[in-house]
C-alpha cells in the first residue's frame, strides 16, 4: 500500500543554500511533508540526506557563480515511497512525480521565475520552457513558487483563474502569470482564499516598508478541490524575505498501518580485544570468573556449563571493550551540537526582535549574529570531518571491519546522488538503461583515443612501443559498466 502522501505542502525563497540544518528544523515544526525551496543558490544537481529528510536539489553548473537555484525538502519515508521521479530540468524549474495513493499521481512543478527588471528574452525562454514542462506532464499538474509576480485583484474577464483576495497591485510578470494560467485552465490558488493580511503577502521588507504576494500554488481547474486553503506562516526564520507559505491538501487519507519502529541493539567493542593491555585485562578477569565458578558447589549438566562459560565471556568483554548502541531510527548530526545550536538560537532571536521594532541597530545586531552562527557552523563541521578522518584511519588500523562498513556507506550515499547525467548533445538522462549506454559509450572512446598514444611506459619509467589492440564492441559490457560505477 501506498503511503498517503500529506495534509500539507509548503514553499519558502530560502535566499541560501547553506541554510541545510535551519531548514530541517523548520520543516520539522511546519509539520508538512514536502517544502518547495526557491533561490537556494545550489550549484548541480543531486540529492543530499539529512536524518530523516531528503533535500533534492537543482541548479547551475558546478563552474557557474551560484545563483537561482530550486529545490525541495521531504521525508525520507515519502521520497522512498512517493516520489516516482524527478528531475532539474534548470536552475528555476524542476519536476517531480508524486503518488499519493495507487489511484491519485500528480506532477508537480517548482519554478522560481525572472525578476521584473530582468531581460524579455530570459523571462520569454523561461515561460516557453515552464510550458514545454506543462505539456509533457502524464499527470495532473500543481504548481508551487516564487514567480515574481504580481497579480493584482482585478478579476474582469479572469474571473475562472483569478479571485478577488490577491493584494491591489499589479506588475507586468503578475500579468505573463495570469496569461499562462488562462491558456493552461489553471487557477491561481492564493487568490481564491480570504485571508488577514498578515496571513496573504508572502514576502516583506520592513525596512522599505515594502509587502507583496509573489509566491503562488496553481492548479488545474478541474482538480481545484485538491487544494484546502493557501495561508502565510510567519513563524519560520531563516533570515529571507520571504515566509513560508502552507498548502493544504484535501487528500482523504488511507487506513493507518501500524509501523513497528527499529529497535537499538547494544554492541560490545571486540575489535579493542587487538590491543595487548585489553586483552590481557579481558583474560584476566575470564580467569578469575572461571575460577570462581568451579569453587560453587553446583551440580550443572553440560548445557547449564555452556551457559554459564558464555555468559562470562561475553560479561568480561562488556566490562573490558566497553559497548556501543547502534541501529534505532534517528542518525545523529555531530556537527549540530550545544554550540551551533546556541549560535542559531540567538540568531533566530536576533531576527524575531528585529522584525518586532525595525531599527537599524537591531538589524546589525542580526546580521553580526547571523556571522557568527556562520561561522560556528563551518568550524563544527570542520572539526567533525577532521575528527570522522581520524576515526577512520584508526579503524583502518585496529578495526578493519568497522572501517569497511564506514568506507561502504560513504560510497552507496554517494551513488544515490548520480540519479541523472548528460549526453553528447547537452540532454539530461534519467533513465538507468540510458544512462548505463552513455557511461558504455564514454568509456568505449575514452579507450580509443589512446591509440594515438603509441608509447607506453614500463614501471621502470623506460618505454616501449606495441600496437594498441582494437577495441570492438564486444570488449565493454553493460554489466561491466555496472559494477565499475557501483
Amino acid at each position: 500500500m501506498t503511503t498517503n502522501l500529506a495534509k500539507n505542502l509548503a514553499m519558502i525563497n530560502s535566499g541560501n543554500s547553506k541554510k541545510t540544518q535551519e531548514l530541517v528544523d523548520e520543516f520539522r515544526k511546519a509539520n508538512v511533508t514536502l517544502i518547495a525551496l526557491t533561490e537556494t543558490k545550489q550549484k548541480g544537481k543531486g540529492e543530499l540526506t539529512l536524518g530523516e529528510e531528503v533535500i533534492l536539489y537543482s541548479g547551475v553548473e558546478e563552474n557557474l557563480r551560484a545563483q537561482a537555484g530550486v529545490g525541495c525538502i521531504i521525508k525520507k519515508q515519502f521520497r522512498n515511497k512517493n516520489v516516482l521521479d524527478w528531475s532539474g530540468i534548470s536552475d528555476r524549474i524542476m519536476s517531480l512525480t508524486l503518488e499519493i495513493n495507487k489511484d491519485r499521481k500528480y506532477s508537480l512543478i517548482i519554478l522560481y521565475g525572472p525578476n521584473e527588471n530582468d531581460p524579455k528574452h530570459e523571462k520569454d525562454s523561461f515561460w516557453e520552457n515552464v510550458q514545454s514542462v506543462c505539456d509533457e506532464a502524464k499527470y495532473p499538474v500543481i504548481i508551487l513558487g516564487d514567480l515574481n509576480g504580481r497579480v493584482g485583484n482585478i478579476t474582469e474577464g479572469t474571473e475562472d483563474s483569478l479571485g478577488r483576495f490577491g493584494e491591489v497591485t499589479k506588475n507586468t510578470n503578475g500579468e505573463r502569470l495570469i496569461e499562462f494560467a488562462i491558456n493552461n485552465s489553471f487557477i491561481i490558488s492564493n487568490s481564491f482564499f480570504e485571508h488577514k493580511d498578515e496571513h496573504k503577502y508572502t514576502r516583506e521588507v520592513k525596512s522599505r516598508n515594502e509587502k507583496s504576494i509573489i509566491d503562488y500554488v496553481l492548479i488545474e481547474k478541474k482538480h481545484r478541490k485538491l487544494i484546502k486553503d493557501v495561508k502565510v506562516n510567519r513563524n519560520a526564520e531563516l533570515g529571507s524575505d520571504h515566509y513560508l507559505v502552507i498548502v493544504k491538501l484535501g487528500i482523504q487519507e488511507e487506513p493507518r498501518m501500524i509501523r513497528t519502529s527499529k529497535k537499538a541493539k547494544k554492541s560490545t567493542k571486540v575489535y579493542k580485544l587487538a590491543e595487548v593491555e585489553v586483552r590481557r585485562e579481558y583474560q584476566r578477569q575470564i580467569n578469575t570468573m572461571i575460577i570462581d565458578l568451579e569453587n560453587r558447589d553446583s551440580d550443572y549438566d553440560l548445557e547449564q556449563m555452556w551457559g554459564c562459560y558464555k555468559g562470562i565471556l561475553h560479561k568480561a568483554a562488556e566490562s573490558v571493550c566497553g559497548t556501543v548502541t547502534t541501529g534505532g531510527r534517528k542518525k545523529k548530526t555531530h556537527w549540530w551540537n550545544k554550540k551551533t545550536q546556541e549560535a542559531v538560537k540567538k540568531k533566530k532571536d536576533a531576527w524575531k526582535k528585529y522584525h518586532q521594532v525595525g531599527t537599524t541597530e537591531a538589524h546589525e545586531e542580526y546580521k553580526t549574529y547571523r556571522i557568527i552562527a556562520k561561522i560556528t557552523i563551518k568550524k563544527e563541521k570542520a572539526k567533525e570531518w577532521e575528527e570522522f578522518g581520524e576515526k577512520m584511519e584508526e579503524n583502518r588500523k585496529s578495526n578493519q571491519k568497522l572501517f569497511y562498513a564506514n568506507l561502504k556507506r560513504l560510497r552507496q550515499e554517494e551513488n544515490k546522488s548520480m540519479s541523472q547525467i548528460i549526453n553528447k548533445e547537452g540532454q539530461i538522462l534519467n533513465n538507468p538503461t540510458e544512462i548505463l549506454h552513455r557511461w558504455k559509450e564514454y568509456f568505449t572512446e575514452l579507450l580509443e583515443g589512446t591509440e594515438n598514444n603509441q608509447e607506453a611506459s614500463n614501471y621502470d619509467g623506460t618505454t616501449v612501443s606495441e600496437p594498441i589492440a582494437e577495441i570492438t564492441e564486444n570488449d565493454i559490457h553493460i554489466d561491466e559498466v555496472t559494477s565499475a560505477i557501483k
